[in-house]
């Protein structure tokens, strides 16, 4: 027959297991790598910051409350520092082929995965990135801000962006 636990012996229970009780941590970092298509070079290597919105989409989706996939990567010209409480990049670019667009996604094990190539039209001084879950205006999943890199007309980037849940 079980036995229920009470006063002092609950106490002496949640002293040994402590008072956060069994907890995994699910950390969630992300890796951006920005790709030249004419040379095949990394340009830069980056990671991200995740968004409150970010954390609580991800949480969503566990329960399936939302069915909205993070699929969209935007970049732009914005020079300020990524805040966890942004919801929109500083200043997305929306022409010269920068515009928003839908990436190509997959998962391993434990890491979601983006891909998007850009092919400008316009010249421009790209410094943020942005992961979404819509086409314009949506949920920022998560940002970063890097020093400006100046594309011209006729510039292919490959943006590849990983998210990682837990170690």
């Amino acid at each position: 027959m079980s036995k229920f636990i009470e006063g002092t012996e609950m106490k002496d229970l949640v002293t040994r297991v402590g008072r956060k009780g069994f907890k995994d941590k699910l950390g969630m970092k992300g890796r951006i790598s920005m790709i030249d298509n004419k040379t095949g070079l990394v340009l830069a290597q980056m990671t991200n910051l995740v968004t409150t919105v970010g954390k609580a989409q991800a949480a969503k989706r566990w329960v399936g409350v939302t069915a909205n996939p993070m699929d969209y990567i935007a970049i732009g010209e914005g020079t300020a520092d990524p805040l966890v409480g942004d919801t929109a990049l500083g200043s997305e670019i929306t022409t010269g082929g920068g515009a928003r667009a839908q990436a190509s996604v997959s998962t391993t094990t434990n890491t979601a995965k983006a891909e998007l190539t850009t092919n400008f039209t316009a010249p421009f001084d790209v410094s943020e990135i942005g992961w979404f879950d819509a086409a314009s205006d949506g949920n920022m999943g998560a940002r970063q801000k890097f020093g400006a890199w100046a594309v011209v007309d006729g510039d292919s980037v490959t943006w590849k962006w990983e998210m990682a849940f837990g170690s």
